[in-house]
């Protein structure tokens, strides 16, 4: 009792210890979160700022998405 075997830490899935660690976004260091509304509008925004930059990819599907090609 007491040990940890290779056959548990097989078992945990992977990002489980990070997920333990930081289980909201803004618990990651250097992660800033934000949001904007524009009540006349009648919309907003969410920014996820990475103090340090940071590499982004995104998916826009639908038949209208909204943005601007």
């Amino acid at each position: 009792m007491g040990k940890i075997d290779l056959i548990t830490l097989s078992v945990v899935p992977r990002g489980f210890l990070f997920m333990v660690m930081f289980s909201a976004i803004t618990d990651v260091p250097g992660i800033k979160v934000g949001h904007y509304t524009d009540k006349e509008g009648i919309t907003g925004c969410t920014v996820i700022l990475c103090e340090q930059g940071a590499v982004a990819g995104v998916d826009v599907s639908g038949s209208a998405p909204g943005t601007r090609e």
